[in-house]
């Protein structure tokens, strides 16, 4: 038997940028999913060539955008390079921990400080918020003594653990504490991956940081936390709609010059996202040619690579290129 006639709600009235879609049901293989709201800022940023809004797609698309361990093939190849070119760099490369919490996570590593050094380089590695290790992103750190001779890089406690607040405020409080032990009037460049890109953006809301802050280096960042709670993420992180809607990264603070690096193989939604962001007047974007979002990383593995002399020579007042050529490992 019929049931009545299902009520559409009139939403004619409404132009497609007011439009907040407050529920958005997938079902895939009969199983009822998960419930998703989606902000007005982040639907008028993902259209299609025809102009239509292109965002109420299933849990399969998004984890087609995201979920890195399916879509690269060689994804654990580089998660063993990473950890392999870092253990080499711990032999050869002293670093000194720095503790700025109680939490077994909550440490930094500098290296030798130099008082020649204007900008001190800082890495903040990714992992979607719940996973990876800041030692498995010593590889980086040769690279980044382009930028200035003393290095940094910060260690966080991982979500579901604790909720993204904390994990914000985890690298603002190294960065606070590293900024302690270095000479005065130094500032810091921050360089971030992925999850780790947001975290930086993040870290710059507050002015203890952003008024110690050079520039940001942005690498694959996942800066809209609508999309990533639309995928397999979600099931880890538990993100509520406050903590979307006070970090997803619609803007850089406090106007501090940003570039975001993204690899030409990246998947559509990471290259959305950095465009998005590379319109503010003082960021800008560079893709590395040949690079998807983890082989990006490699470009940043010594100071001779297109990419780190496009950034040395920004953070000198050069403009930076539309693109680079990538390197391979």
């Amino acid at each position: 038997m019929e049931g009545p006639p299902r009520q559409r709600r009139d939403t004619s009235g409404l132009d497609l940028h007011s439009l907040i879609i407050k529920r958005y049901q997938t079902c895939q293989g009969g199983n009822n999913v998960q419930t998703y709201r989606i902000s007005r800022r982040s639907a008028a940023g993902f259209t299609n060539r025809s102009g239509t809004m292109n965002v109420l797609h299933s849990r399969d698309y998004w984890d087609g955008q995201l979920r890195m361990a399916k879509i690269l093939p060689d994804f654990g190849v580089w998660l063993e390079c990473l950890e392999s070119r870092s253990r080499a760099v711990s032999e050869r490369s002293p670093l000194v921990s720095h503790v700025y919490g109680d939490d077994p996570r909550q440490w930094l590593e500098v290296g030798e400080i130099s008082n020649s050094g204007l900008v001190v380089p800082v890495f903040v590695h990714g992992g979607y918020w719940r996973a990876l290790r800041a030692e498995d992103h010593r590889c980086v750190l040769p690279g980044l003594t382009a930028f200035g001779p003393t290095v940094a890089n910060v260690e966080y406690r991982l979500m579901p653990g604790v909720r993204m607040a904390d994990v914000v405020s985890d690298v603002r409080t190294a960065i606070v504490h590293l900024l302690t032990l270095l000479p005065e009037r130094t500032k810091v460049c921050l360089v971030g991956h992925s999850a780790g890109a947001q975290l930086a953006l993040a870290a710059i809301q507050s002015r203890d940081v952003a008024d110690y802050c050079a520039a940001v280096v942005a690498v694959s960042g996942a800066f809209d936390l609508n999309l990533v709670s639309m995928s397999f993420l979600q099931d880890e992180l538990a993100l509520t709609e406050a903590e979307i809607s006070a970090w997803t990264i619609h803007d850089i603070a406090h106007r501090v010059p940003t570039a975001l690096i993204v690899g030409e193989k990246e998947t559509a939604v990471f290259h959305d996202l950095s465009r998005k962001l590379a319109q503010r007047d003082h960021a800008s974007m560079v893709v590395v040619r040949g690079a998807h979002h983890m082989s990006v990383l490699a470009n940043l593995f010594n100071k001779h690579t297109p990419l780190v002399a496009a950034l040395s020579a920004w953070l000198g007042g050069a403009s930076l290129p539309d693109s680079v050529d990538g390197v391979s490992e």
